[in-house]
């Protein structure tokens, strides 16, 4: 499942212990994003942004309400995944 920026709204949480990038989907991609996370309960999601994987969690349930937290290991790649998912920061040139 691929979303565009216009479907989302991105944020930079810097609350707890480490930066989150906060993502909230529009009505049709959550729809779709919860029929998603409900057929694959139990599989690994591998969760890329410009063709490299960020993170693979194992899908603990169904998210219906097309909110996703991505914890970042510091501030400059939480800035970073942000600014692309958002579509202001260019992806880099791959070779």
């Amino acid at each position: 499942m691929a979303l565009a920026p216009a479907e989302m709204q991105v944020v930079l949480r810097t609350e707890g212990r480490a930066p989150e990038v906060f993502i909230k989907m529009a009505a049709a991609p959550t729809r779709e994003f919860a029929a998603f996370t409900a057929a694959h309960v139990g599989d690994v999601v591998h969760v890329t942004v410009c063709g490299k994987e960020i993170t693979a969690p194992v899908l603990r349930g169904k998210i219906p309400g097309g909110t996703i937290r991505l914890a970042m290991p510091d501030m400059n790649l939480a800035n970073t995944i942000a600014d692309q998912l958002k579509g202001t920061a260019p992806c880099p040139a791959t070779k």
